[in-house]
């Protein structure tokens, strides 16, 4: 089989690109592979927060072009990228195991919990959902708006003297950067920072008519990060979440048959932002996911 893969070029889209690459191979190892890296509008523009030019989706729209066209079969992406609703005739499938899906505050300072930073500290990030959320733990935390991949980010953070920048766990991670003397990491309890939707997750985005590379892909699915994906998800679409606004969801294997669901929502401005956590049944937590959202748009809407 021929299959050309669609990728952003940053150093993690790559290493994510290669784990699907070398998992294809493991279950079908004649499969001809080629990479076409895509350079996106979240990409090229670097100076502005993503609340300001744009919506969710600007890290997708021109590899989504490139799938409708036909100049590549699928598409990996960062499943926490994905707009809730797919192109009309693609589809996306959430691959191979989650990684941790936690936040984590990156500081040059010797500290052990984000509590130990200085009274007002300054802390970098350009999302609306870390903002609220770190306000909410102290409302003397001065945010700085910081934009680019991962490593860019905590140079700023460095070159600027910031007390701290705001990451995912995930693509610290793949990318290597775990253990640093120049800062320190400390993850936050999705108590206190609720994810993105599906954050640590690789979506496979492909073109719902091609049945074969659909059975290729399926076989990389991981079913409870599918669970997981699936509820989380679905609060994405039910709040129609969007960079604009502050918004996580997670969803918490308890064990076999028990989970646990968290919710965050919060207007453009910021002035109302809602948040509650409950456990339920794994086999009702889509369905009281759905619940949890709209109950939390309406607190904050009125």
């Amino acid at each position: 089989m021929e299959l050309k893969i669609g990728t952003r070029g940053s150093r993690l889209a790559l290493i994510q690109t290669q784990q699907v690459v070398d998992a294809i191979l493991q279950i079908a190892p004649n499969t001809n592979i080629e990479t076409v890296i895509i350079t996106t509008k979240g990409d090229r523009i670097l100076n502005k927060s993503l609340d300001k030019i744009g919506d969710k989706g600007l890290f997708v729209a021109e590899i989504e072009e490139k799938l409708h066209t036909g100049e590549i079969d699928i598409a990996i992406h960062s499943m926490k990228d994905l707009p809730s609703i797919m192109d009309e005739g693609l589809d996306v499938l959430p691959i191979l195991k989650r990684e941790d899906p936690r936040d984590v505050l990156v500081t040059r300072h010797p500290i052990q919990k984000i509590t130990d930073l200085a009274n007002s500290p300054i802390i970098g990030t350009g999302s609306q959902r870390r903002q609220q959320q770190l306000l909410s733990m102290n409302p003397n935390i001065e945010i700085v708006p910081i934009r680019g991949n991962v490593e860019t980010r905590i140079q700023k953070m460095l070159d600027q003297a910031m007390d701290g920048t705001v990451l995912a766990y995930a693509g610290i991670n793949r990318l290597g950067l775990i253990s640093n003397t120049k800062y320190r990491i400390i993850p936050f309890h999705v108590h206190q920072m609720i994810p993105a939707p599906a954050q640590g997750m690789i979506g496979c985005q492909l073109r719902k008519n091609d049945q074969n590379i659909r059975q290729l892909i399926e076989r990389l699915v991981d079913p409870i990060t599918k669970r997981q994906c699936d509820v989380e998800r679905i609060f994405l679409k039910e709040v129609q979440g969007s960079c604009h606004l502050p918004m996580g969801a997670y969803l918490e294997i308890l064990n076999e048959e028990e989970g646990r669901i968290y919710g965050l929502y919060g207007d453009q401005v910021g002035q109302k932002v809602a948040r509650k956590e409950q456990n339920c049944r794994l086999d009702e937590a889509e369905a009281m996911m759905k619940t949890l959202a709209y109950n939390l748009v309406r607190k904050v809407k009125g």
